[in-house]
């Protein structure tokens, strides 16, 4: 089931998109070249090609539905100060926002994003406190949840 949900997932993201089996039923998209604006839709499009139709398991006569719960953040953070949020911080963004969509039900996906007002560089918070820097992060991000076609924003 794990290369058909692989398969379901690559067909749902760009050739210039890279697919990576980010630890257990764990995946990460990079997807280079979108505007930010296209993130939920592309959200959108994984969820309708992961859960669209059953999942047939081989050597029986059964087959599954299966859903599954995205979490995204926009790299760079901010625009405006490119080095102000390194990836990791923004891996740890995206991270929350997957759990924020596994709470939330499923079949869904959550994205985070810098405020519109945020040009400020985060500085509240010295680097090397990741944990604290991320959380910080977090509490200004907007966030947008994509259920299935439809998208709607939250903060």
């Amino acid at each position: 089931m794990l290369i058909d949900l692989t398969a379901r997932i690559s067909s749902a993201i760009r050739y210039s998109d890279v697919l990576v089996r980010w630890g257990g039923e764990e995946f990460l998209v990079v997807s280079r070249f979108c505007e930010r604006k296209e993130a939920a839709t592309l959200a959108a499009r994984v969820l309708s090609a992961v859960s669209g139709e059953p999942y047939k398991i081989k050597g029986a006569s059964l087959s599954l539905h299966r859903t599954v719960s995205i979490g995204w953040a926009a790299f760079p953070w901010n625009m405006a100060s490119p080095v102000d949020v390194n990836y990791e911080e923004v891996l740890a963004l995206a991270d929350r926002a997957l759990y924020r969509a596994k709470n939330a039900g499923r079949n869904l996906a959550i994205g985070a994003l810098p405020p519109e007002t945020a040009a400020e560089p985060h500085t509240a918070i010295a680097h090397g406190d990741t944990e604290a820097r991320v959380s910080e992060i977090a509490a200004t991000a907007d966030y947008v949840t994509t259920y299935g076609l439809e998208t709607t924003s939250i903060t």
